[in-house]
């Protein structure tokens, strides 16, 4: 995490990568996840993302979940290349591929203990 409270590119590798995994989860059961917030995220003390339960606007779609995804990452991310995540980053993949992409964006770190925290501020 920078001075400022910001993912460095590992990080946010490893939160994204994370609610990622449990939005593939939700897919695979039929539904979409819905937006995702700061105030969505935690961080269990072992240091593992969660997404909180949301529900999803009428018309969201599990594409709408992917693109919420990528703007929490720029919403977070410490540096400029993360400031360009978007879905125009990997158009035309789906979730699994996007995660894989994410693995290879930078080398995954842990996240900091603190970070539940400072997602939500």
């Amino acid at each position: 995490m920078d001075g400022a409270g910001r993912l460095r590119d590992g990080q946010l590798v490893t939160l994204l990568v994370g609610l990622g995994l449990e939005l593939l989860a939700v897919h695979r059961a039929g539904r979409p996840f819905g937006p995702i917030h700061p105030a969505h995220v935690s961080v269990s003390p072992v240091g593992r993302p969660r997404l909180a339960d949301v529900a999803p606007p009428a018309a969201w779609t599990p594409h709408d979940d992917w693109v919420a995804l990528l703007r929490l990452g720029r919403h977070l991310g410490a540096s400029p290349r993360a400031a360009l995540l978007s879905w125009e980053t990997v158009q035309g993949v789906d979730g699994v591929d996007l995660l894989m992409w994410l693995m290879q964006w930078a080398t995954p770190q842990p996240l900091p203990l603190d970070v539940g925290r400072q997602v939500q501020r």
